[in-house]
């Protein structure tokens, strides 16, 4: 798929320049017609080359969010979405252009959430809601929603980053002056003992060793390098269970990450909730959501278990551990009351300030670790760098009195 930047004369006679997404010339002609705009002139856009392997990617946390956000303040004026889609396809960010441009064709014979959701890019918890929130006529307030909560994920990811940069700039640089001197200073000192007729030893002899061993066997350190990256960047049954084994030791991580989650399942119950959806939908959308987490095992328990009790909230109690009590009692008292919507969202907007407030702990917490981290980094590239020196000019003074004595 290529994009045009299209010169055009839309059906209510206003000329105007627009991004048509289309295979080949004929596809773009095609394309004009089903908007009824006369087309003047085209040409290649720019975008489409920056953009062309990134299309079928899922999308970030913050392009979501900007997306949403632009498209929100349209919907909500009833706007017509092939005009929303339009105005989106030429303005903001490149990458939510490019989402605009994917989703303008299907327009043509989808409403607006079947042809959002039809590109595949975004994450199932804004598939999933926003096909339940067009059910009842609730887009508008859907895309909100949807749009609050991916801005709270975008910041909190920014502060923590914010807060972690410059300790996490201190620590790589260490580190890399540690290898510099390992592989290039020490070698150069223990040559310069052995052109003296003296043979390295202690501190010396030990660096020059692994320095040797590094240069050597630098496939396999490749190889090491390879698999931690894969580990902690790829999704693995492994990793997994490692992260909530980590998690679940260290409270300032669980509050952040099981904050996140929580919030995100009581959005996604309240739009459920108010589709009208089926118990047994609501589940498979729930665990669609957490794919992939941990909480993915509890939630398929938790369906299995529905089926013999036939009570959303006792399913959950027993078989979802993760989840906050504060949660199920507002579940009960939904259920009582036929208001489980109201008490989902009431839940979500509490679990946004408190998640947002660990988030903010975290962050104050992990710089002194990282600080110190980086100062334990440099103490060592002082001890790779000069305790190799004076082990050397005391080798070669001791050596040079034993001489002079002979």
């Amino acid at each position: 798929m290529s994009v045009y930047t299209c010169d055009i004369i839309d059906k209510e006679g206003q000329r105007s320049v627009v991004d048509i997404t289309a295979i080949d010339e004929v596809q773009l002609a095609s394309e004009c017609n089903k908007f009824n705009y006369t087309l003047l002139g085209s040409k290649p856009s720019a975008a489409a080359f920056r953009f062309r392997r990134d299309t079928n990617k899922p999308l970030s946390n913050k392009v979501v969010w900007q997306f949403l956000d632009r498209l929100y303040p349209m919907v909500s004026q009833n706007i017509p979405p092939a005009k929303c889609m339009e105005f989106l396809s030429s303005r903001g960010s490149p990458a939510t252009r490019e989402v605009a441009r994917q989703i303008r064709p299907k327009l043509v014979d989808m409403p607006l959430a079947d042809a959002i959701t039809s590109i595949r890019r975004f994450p199932p918890l804004v598939e999933g809601a926003l096909r339940a929130g067009a059910q009842v006529a609730e887009l508008p307030d859907t895309i909100e929603m949807l749009s609050r909560f991916y801005q709270m994920r975008t910041e909190m990811s920014s502060s923590i980053f914010a807060a972690m940069i410059q300790p996490a700039i201190a620590a790589i640089v260490s580190i890399g002056m540690v290898f510099f001197n390992i592989l290039v200073t020490v070698p150069k000192m223990s040559q310069m003992v052995t052109s003296m007729g003296y043979k390295p030893t202690g501190i010396i002899a030990v660096l020059g060793d692994v320095a040797w061993g590094i240069r050597t066997f630098w496939p396999l350190s490749l190889l090491t390098i390879g698999l931690i990256f894969s580990f902690f960047f790829f999704k693995t049954a492994i990793r997994d269970t490692f992260f909530e084994a980590v998690i679940a030791r260290f409270g300032m991580f669980r509050n952040v990450v099981y904050g996140l989650r929580l919030t995100a399942l009581c959005y996604a119950l309240h739009i459920l909730y108010k589709a009208n959806m089926p118990p047994k939908k609501i589940f498979d959308y729930l665990i669609e959501v957490e794919k992939g987490n941990p909480m993915e095992k509890e939630l398929r328990a938790a369906a299995a278990y529905y089926g013999n009790i036939g009570s959303l909230s006792q399913a959950l109690e027993q078989r979802c551990p993760s989840i906050d009590p504060e949660i199920i009692y507002k579940l009960q008292v939904g259920e009582q009351t036929a208001g489980i919507p109201e008490q989902m969202i009431s839940s979500a907007r509490t679990l946004e300030r408190s998640t947002d407030m660990a988030c903010k702990n975290l962050a104050a917490k992990l710089v002194p670790f990282v600080l110190l981290f980086a100062m334990v980094m440099m103490l060592l590239t002082y001890a790779v760098t000069f305790v190799p020196m004076l082990t050397m000019c005391h080798q070669l003074m001791s050596n040079s009195r034993g001489a002079g004595g002979h």
